[in-house]
């Protein structure tokens, strides 16, 4: 996965999004609170998320996950990819998460932006 080199892992919840209900009957296109993403864009500020040296982030196909995976790699000064990752959905076995991250190897500094509880898993 890392050619012999150490794997950073930096594990992130998306931002503060709006909450279910009749206003979204879709879960996967919730977008993130306006609130959210200023205090996202905060966190992004801060030196050591912006000397990460992310090279990858894989995100959730959600909405709200996907805005949070594109914050993130802008803030970063390696500007990332942002790869879609199904196996960071909801619901997902954290075994298929490890199987995709083997997919991408020579990635030694990734981002996960994904959901909780399955982040926690």
């Amino acid at each position: 996965m890392t050619s012999g080199r150490m794997l950073s892992l930096y594990l992130v919840r998306h931002a503060h999004a709006e909450p279910r209900g009749p206003r979204w009957p879709d879960d996967a296109v919730r977008p993130l609170t306006a609130s959210g993403r200023r205090r996202f864009s905060t966190l992004l500020l801060k030196p050591a998320v912006r000397r990460a040296g992310i090279e990858l982030v894989l995100t959730s196909g959600l909405d709200r996950a996907t805005e949070t995976a594109v914050m993130l790699a802008a803030s970063c000064r390696t500007r990332p990819p942002v790869r879609l990752c199904r196996a960071l959905e909801p619901g997902h076995d954290p075994d298929d998460v490890v199987r995709a991250m083997r997919r991408r190897p020579g990635a030694g500094s990734l981002a996960l932006v994904g959901h909780e509880p399955d982040l926690s898993r």
